[in-house]
C-alpha cells in the first residue's frame, strides 16, 4: 500500500505560516498595548505632579501655569486614546489569531481522520495477505 500523505497539506502548511502571522500581530499589538500604556502612566504621573499654586498671581504666571497645565492635560488624553487604539487592536489581533487557531485546528483534525482511515485501510490490507499468505500454505500442505 502506499505510504499515507495528506492531500491538503499545502493548505495546512499556509493555514499554520497564517497563523503565525497572526501570532506575531497579536504579540506586536500586545507590545504596543504595553507602550501605550507606560505613556499613560507617565503622563498621569507628570500630570500628579504638576504644581497648582493656589491663590493670586501674576496674569502671566498664571497662564503660563494654566498652559502647562492644559498641555500636560491634553498629552493624559492623548495617551489615554492611544492605549483604547492599542487595546482595540489587541482584541482584533486575539480575534484573527483565534480564527487562525481554527482553521489549523479543522485541518488538523481532518488530517487525523484520514491517518485513522489510512492506518484501518494498511490494516486490513495486511490482514487480506495474511489471509491469502495462509490460505495458499494451507491449500499446499494438503
Amino acid at each position: 500500500m502506499k505510504r499515507y500523505r495528506f492531500a491538503l497539506e499545502p493548505v495546512l502548511r499556509v493555514r499554520r505560516i497564517q497563523e503565525d502571522v497572526a501570532r506575531a500581530g497579536f504579540v506586536a499589538a500586545s507590545h504596543g498595548l504595553a507602550g501605550a500604556e507606560v505613556l499613560l502612566e507617565g503622563s498621569l504621573a507628570r500630570y500628579a505632579t504638576m504644581p497648582q499654586q493656589p491663590g493670586p498671581r501674576p496674569a502671566a504666571t498664571w497662564l503660563a501655569d494654566r498652559g502647562g497645565l492644559d498641555r500636560t492635560a491634553a498629552s493624559v488624553l492623548a495617551a489615554g486614546t492611544a492605549r483604547e487604539v492599542a487595546q482595540l487592536r489587541v482584541e482584533e489581533e486575539r480575534g484573527a489569531l483565534q480564527a487562525a487557531r481554527m482553521r489549523v485546528t479543522g485541518l488538523e483534525r481532518l488530517e487525523g481522520r484520514h491517518r485513522e482511515e489510512h492506518a484501518v485501510a494498511v490494516r486490513r490490507d495486511e490482514d487480506a495477505e495474511a489471509d491469502e499468505q495462509f490460505s495458499a500454505r494451507y491449500g499446499r500442505t494438503r
